[in-house]
């Protein structure tokens, strides 16, 4: 009978050795395979099911229990792209507030051109309706200086 399993640093307990011949070639070839071929040959194995998403975190688990000396390098690199995600949300989110924000700034910059324009066509208006106003009573008064002078009485001299 087997003895028990040895409990690893984990809550896992480490894996049984089989007694099987064919599993000790396998083992010669994965040797033989490149740390290229290796990786690829796990991320085949190891590949979520389509429609599975599995977070970069959970996928590099399984990873970094078979292979335990790229841990802290994994770690590393984790540690890196999870700071390079922070930051793209955190640029998403601010660019997606300047959007709005440009958005709000545009449609008030519209509003208060129409409102310039209405003003500018208020102003020409009035401007018109004064000079139009200024020119009645600049004739009015010629007409009364020219009524005054008519009617002026020639002084009588003693």
């Amino acid at each position: 009978m087997d003895a028990p399993a040895k409990v690893a640093l984990g809550s896992r307990p480490c894996k049984r050795r089989r007694e099987d011949p064919e599993v000790d070639d396998s083992k010669l070839a994965d040797e033989r395979q490149t740390p290229k071929e290796k990786m690829s040959t796990l991320t085949r194995i190891k590949a979520a099911p389509r429609g599975m998403k599995l977070s970069l975190v959970e996928e590099m688990k399984p990873l970094l229990d078979e292979n335990p000396p790229f841990a802290s390098s994994t770690m590393e690199f984790l540690d890196l792209y999870l700071l390079l995600w922070e930051s793209y949300v955190i640029d998403s989110a601010r660019k997606i507030r300047l959007e709005e924000e440009q958005r709000r700034l545009q449609a008030e910059n519209a509003w208060l051109i129409h409102a310039n324009n209405r003003l500018f066509q208020a102003c020409t208006d009035r401007e018109l309706i004064l000079w139009d106003r200024q020119e009645a009573f600049d004739s009015v008064q010629e007409a009364m200086v020219q009524v005054l002078e008519a009617l002026r009485v020639p002084l009588i001299s003693r």
